[in-house]
């Protein structure tokens, strides 16, 4: 996860850093068993590494304003962000640890939570990667996260990166 941990980073300091690439876009399967690339292939067919996996997510849920997070966040590394209209909210996560830690959004402001969703991205164990014979071992599933109208509650599990949708009834001015 530490390729999405840097995809973050560039969020993060977008007004910085204005565009980022990886150094391996595309990598034969017939190369060194160090898997680096975000695309791997064969004559037959390709797997999305897990580092384009969460990559893609992320620019799936982007959002350009960029929201001020408070509060202790532990050991996760995330960031929050906003539609151009203020209705939907975006939190990005990464737990690099070994434990599952519980999470509380709170969402400032008078218009309540309308609905919510997570996309997850875990593996059993940081050595678990998609092939050409299971592609799709390492994918965003559906997380099923809880709302009180004004806060999100949430574990996120052990090495995984997800995203948090949040959609207000209203623009958020």
């Amino acid at each position: 996860l530490a390729t999405s941990q840097s995809g973050q980073a560039f969020e993060r300091c977008s007004d910085i850093l204005t565009m980022g690439g990886p150094a391996l876009f595309l990598r034969h399967t017939s190369a060194n068993s160090w898997d680096n690339a975000f695309i791997n292939f064969d004559q037959s067919g390709w797997f999305a590494a897990p580092n384009y996996v969460v990559m893609k997510l992320w620019r799936e849920n982007y959002a350009p304003l960029r929201l001020q997070l408070t509060g202790e966040q532990g050991p996760l590394n995330s960031v929050a962000t906003k539609s151009s209209d203020g209705t939907n909210l975006f939190y990005k996560v990464v737990n690099p640890t070994s434990e599952p830690v519980p999470v509380e959004l709170t969402v400032k402001g008078s218009q309540p939570v309308a609905s919510t969703a997570m996309k997850l991205v875990t593996a059993d164990s940081l050595n678990t990667r998609n092939t050409l014979e299971a592609p799709n071992r390492i994918k965003p599933v559906q997380i099923k996260i809880n709302s009180d109208g004004q806060s999100v509650h949430f574990t996120l599990a052990p090495y995984s990166a997800g995203v948090v949708s949040i959609n207000r009834k209203q623009a958020i001015r």
